[in-house]
């Protein structure tokens, strides 16, 4: 019985190992022929972000890879508002190498252009076009939006004849849009370094009178600055006045707001900066 018992053991156990192999001599074959059977597909679309098909599938949007049975396979995008859609195409996949596709969307309107120079410095005029990116015909009467990044905080101008807006950036990062009617519409960030030295300016009242006071980094006076009248903000009555020995340069008859100043430092330049005149009583 105890030699019955061995010998049905010995069996099981040499069955056993023949069917591992066995098993592993059919996986092996399958997993080659898998990877020999197939190839890599990379689908891209541009200018814009179109969602991609193939062979009536959806696979992404804007970018897709995959590996798909050797053969003939059929590409497709969706439509995207404003754009041609790209053609139907049909791709061939083989094992040897990567095949690329790429879907590009043909805008039907014109596009605007966003042009910004460089470089570009906190504090000082910057002149931003907006034209036909087409042909660079300048667009007149755009409207354009510029918002610093981190917050809502935006400004709205139109171009003006050349199809320029001017503007004064009081921070590092921005945000811009331009839109005309007729035209795609652009987007696009940029950044803005701080000059050196950096100064403080702001107004303040002094027994009831009006000071534009200049502050270098230091938080010390900067004597012998120029204070005039800012890009956009006319003030009445306000010429030119240069700081003193405390950084003060006095101005008068300016009514309470927000303006725009223009400063000039001898050896620096110019430089824009924003005031608030704040409610105060003339003395009697």
């Amino acid at each position: 019985m105890n030699k019955n018992m061995r010998a049905i053991s010995m069996m099981l156990v040499i069955l056993g190992i023949v069917g591992m192999m066995t098993m592993s001599a059919m996986a092996g074959p399958s997993v080659a022929n898998s990877a020999a059977s197939s190839g890599v597909l990379s689908i891209t679309t541009t200018p814009v972000v179109g969602n991609i098909y193939v062979d009536g599938v959806f696979e992404g949007a804007g970018t897709w890879t995959g590996r798909l049975q050797i053969g003939s396979h059929t590409v497709y995008f969706s439509n995207v508002p404003g754009y041609t859609t790209p053609l139907l195409q049909g791709v061939v996949v083989n094992s040897k190498h990567t095949v690329y596709v790429t879907g590009v969307y043909t805008p039907t309107q014109p596009v605007l252009q966003i042009n910004i120079p460089s470089p570009r410095y906190v504090t000082q005029l910057l002149t931003i076009s907006i034209t036909n990116k087409a042909n660079g015909n300048a667009i007149v009467g755009a409207d354009v939006k510029v918002c610093l990044s981190s917050t809502s905080t935006c400004l709205t101008f139109k171009t003006d004849t050349n199809g320029h807006i001017v503007f004064i950036p009081q921070n590092i990062n921005y945000q811009i849009w331009a839109t005309a009617p007729g035209y795609q519409s652009a987007y696009t960030t940029f950044t803005v370094a701080n000059p050196l030295p950096q100064y403080s300016v702001k107004a303040v009242v002094i027994s009831g009178k009006v000071y534009v006071q200049v502050l270098n980094e230091n938080n010390k006076p900067v004597v012998g600055a120029t204070v005039s009248e800012g890009t956009w903000a006319i003030i009445s009555y306000f010429y030119s006045y240069v700081t003193n020995a405390n950084g003060l340069a006095g101005i008068h008859d300016v009514s309470p707001g927000s303006y725009t100043v223009k400063l000039t430092v001898p050896g620096i330049g110019v430089r824009y900066y924003p005031i608030t005149i704040p409610v105060y009583e003339v003395p009697k």
